[in-house]
């Protein structure tokens, strides 16, 4: 997954973010008007900016802003407070600043990366044709839950079955299924967590023949997994963007299908639709099947 990517998710896009691979906590919640320091200059802050260790943020008058450390770790900036940020909690505090109940740590991504590259070489040797079967997902970095991996791409005309194939890393074939339809479950057990996988879905069009088309993806490791489940017992419901922060912290970790339907259902709710928006448009620029929908 492109730095690109991640900062359009997780931050929107604005000058006060940083890359949350570089970042210490996120702005989960704004209410007014607030602004971050870096390096001596200051730029307004938005819900979701995720933010270094050495920035400081502060609030303007009727504002409110709550900063969710990746630690867990919790605070609330009432109006005209400010604070510096260490990488383990807030420092040089002002104001009205109070810590709140604390959450899980956030999952992080490192121990998967290796497999991310492992799981693009192994889709980088497989498909070829004139006319691919095109969008499929997971793809591009994506990683999927191993008790629940769903397999999707784009029907073609005129197609009534496919041949869909799944391969872990020494190319072994570990399930295969016809189809009709142009999403498959992989039964339970069959994905192992933090293996990486190929897989290929071929268009039943002529003899041995047809469109083609292959991706790549990892299952989220066991620990990373049971982390995720803890984060997200302890945030569901906790404030109305809590859907967003899940958003932010299932991307991280490549699960993006997880992420796109978090922020589609925060939309319905979020105090900040138009952040949201800027979110899902961002996603489909690299999975355009997901545009509009």
């Amino acid at each position: 997954m492109s730095k690109r990517l991640l900062l359009l998710l997780v931050a929107a896009g604005v000058s006060a973010a940083v890359a949350a691979d570089d970042a210490v906590a996120v702005i989960a919640s704004l209410d007014g008007e607030a602004f971050v320091t870096v390096s001596g200059r200051d730029a307004p802050a938005h819900a979701f900016d995720w933010l270094s260790a050495g920035s400081q943020v502060k609030t303007a008058r009727g504002a409110r802003l709550v900063v969710a450390f990746r630690s867990g770790r919790r605070y609330e900036l009432g109006q005209l407070s400010s604070a510096a940020l260490a990488a383990g909690g807030l420092t040089r505090t002002t104001g009205s600043v109070r810590e709140l109940a604390k959450f899980p740590p956030m999952p992080t991504v490192a121990p998967i990366a290796g497999q991310l590259q492992a799981s693009s070489r192994l889709a980088a040797i497989r498909v070829r044709g004139a006319r691919p079967v095109s969008s499929l997902y997971p793809r591009d970095g994506a990683t999927v839950l191993a008790d629940t991996p769903v397999l999707r791409f784009a029907p073609l005309d005129g197609v009534a079955s496919y041949q869909v194939d799944l391969a872990d890393a020494s190319g072994r074939i570990v399930w295969h299924t016809e189809t009709a339809a142009a999403e498959v479950a992989v039964p339970a057990g069959v994905v192992k967590p933090g293996a990486s996988y190929l897989w290929s879905v071929r268009a039943e069009v002529d003899e041995g023949g047809g469109p083609r088309g292959s991706a790549g993806f990892v299952a989220l490791s066991a620990e990373l997994a049971s982390q995720r489940a803890a984060f997200r017992a302890a945030v569901t419901g906790s404030s109305p963007d809590s859907l967003v922060l899940l958003a932010g912290v299932d991307s991280s970790l490549g699960l993006l299908a997880e992420a796109r339907d978090e922020l589609r259902q925060a939309a319905k709710t979020s105090s900040h639709p138009e952040e949201i928006r800027v979110l899902l448009e961002g996603m489909a620029r690299q999975f355009p099947e997901w545009a509009g929908k």
